[in-house]
């Protein structure tokens, strides 16, 4: 009697055991998804995974300075392009490791075309370092002299002076950049003519040209620029007397 019990009672068992559902493993979308390289950063975003997307995002918004030169690695080769469009995801949370990123060898010009994307005229404080930048790291100097017109608005007021200085001396390609910043700033930039008319006599037409273009922009209160724009009528350059025709009517001359 009492093998038949335990006997039926094995049978019991056994027949639970094999009828209970098996555990389902559990999916990303399951529970918190991990990002811990750039490589699964980049397949969270392409995933339609809830939770990874919502950890791909805290991640982007996080900007971890080790994740963005991380992915700047990633990025080196074939994998530049979809690098690139992740930092540009980031946005801004990205620039302060970007401009950290300038002086390493071997990421730094990867550092730099992002930071160039990136930037735009809300950055403008960033333009003393661009300055210092153009000035100083060869390698990625264009990035920063291109992104230095890029963030220059109305906005950068407070940098006029500083742009100004540039006008003379050091690399001529960064005056022509710093003459083209305060052409974008426009009327508020009206504290650096005397430097841009001085840039009227650079040696460089380029330079010339966008002196001219930049007092142009600042409109009547360029106004005592007009003799030395007429002078510039007579310019070497077609282009700086193209330019110094179309300031003349802009000061008011």
């Amino acid at each position: 009697m009492l093998f038949l019990a335990c006997a039926l009672l094995c049978a019991h068992s056994i027949r639970a055991h094999a009828q209970a559902p098996a555990a389902v493993p559990a999916r990303p979308s399951d529970t918190e998804y991990p990002i811990r390289s750039a490589k699964e950063l980049v397949i969270a975003l392409r995933t339609n995974s809830p939770d990874a997307q919502r950890s791909a995002n805290a991640v982007l918004k996080r900007a971890d300075p080790a994740m963005v030169e991380e992915l700047i690695r990633y990025g080196q080769g074939s994998r530049r392009e979809l690098a690139q469009r992740v930092l540009l995801r980031m946005g801004g949370n990205a620039v302060p490791a970007l401009m950290n990123l300038l002086d390493d060898e071997a990421l730094g010009v990867s550092a730099g075309a992002a930071l160039y994307q990136i930037l735009d005229t809300g950055d403008f404080e960033r333009i003393p370092a661009l300055i210092a930048c153009a000035r100083t790291k060869e390698s990625v100097k264009n990035y920063c002299a291109t992104a230095l017109v890029k963030v220059s608005s109305a906005k950068a007021a407070a940098h006029v002076p500083a742009l100004a200085a540039c006008l003379t001396g050091g690399d001529h390609e960064l005056r022509a950049y710093c003459a083209a910043a305060l052409g974008r700033i426009g009327a508020k930039a009206a504290p650096a003519t005397d430097a841009l008319i001085s840039a009227l006599g650079d040696a460089e037409p380029v330079t010339r040209a966008r002196s001219a273009a930049a007092l142009g922009a600042i409109g009547r209160g360029a106004a005592k620029a007009a003799p030395a724009l007429r002078r510039a009528l007579k310019d070497s350059s077609s282009e700086v007397s193209r330019e110094a025709r179309a300031a003349l009517r802009k000061v008011g001359a």
